[in-house]
């Protein structure tokens, strides 16, 4: 007589997506009381989008990175931020460029100083995330890398008489 050994069938795991959203908590504040981001100025609902594309926001802060990147690389001068930056920021942005500073170098160095030699000296985009706050204003969180080092970056753009302009820029 012969046994013969049958192995059940492993078991499948199902993986589902997370919930839209989760359920309130008792201690969130009422939605009567409006929130700053998530309601529009006059407290009453959701700010309305700035009826550009859906994609606009993601694209008017990755055109300012990817500017800032040629900078930093040396393949722009500087000033080709001035255009897209507002007026009364702009020293503190390049000071803020400039503490990304070139590998091996100082941090006083001023971004776009000179060609990038090597490919693992180019700062490089690895993660961005955007949000558009409200019509108009949008913030984004970026990770960059430079070789070994990894850095994170903050910027906020502003539109203002049609023009996107960056108001706020953080080197973390």
């Amino acid at each position: 007589m012969t046994v013969t050994l049958v192995r059940p069938a492993p078991a499948l795991v199902r993986v589902r997506p997370a919930p839209v959203l989760d359920p309130p908590y008792d201690d969130e504040p009422d939605r009567a009381t409006g929130h700053p981001y998530l309601d529009g100025p006059d407290g009453g609902g959701p700010a309305p989008r700035s009826g550009g594309t859906p994609g606009e926001a993601y694209r008017v802060a990755r055109r300012y990175l990817d500017l800032s990147l040629e900078v930093l690389g040396g393949f722009r001068p500087l000033t080709h931020l001035r255009p897209l930056t507002e007026a009364a920021r702009f020293d503190e942005v390049a000071g803020q460029l400039g503490r990304l500073g070139r590998p091996g170098g100082s941090a006083s160095v001023r971004p776009g100083t000179g060609l990038g030699r090597t490919v693992a000296d180019r700062p490089r985009l690895r993660h961005l995330r955007v949000c558009e706050i409200r019509a108009g204003v949008v913030e984004a969180a970026a990770v960059l890398t430079r070789g070994d080092q990894v850095r994170a970056l903050t910027l906020r753009l502003e539109q203002r008489a049609g023009t996107w302009l960056c108001t706020h820029l953080e080197v973390l």
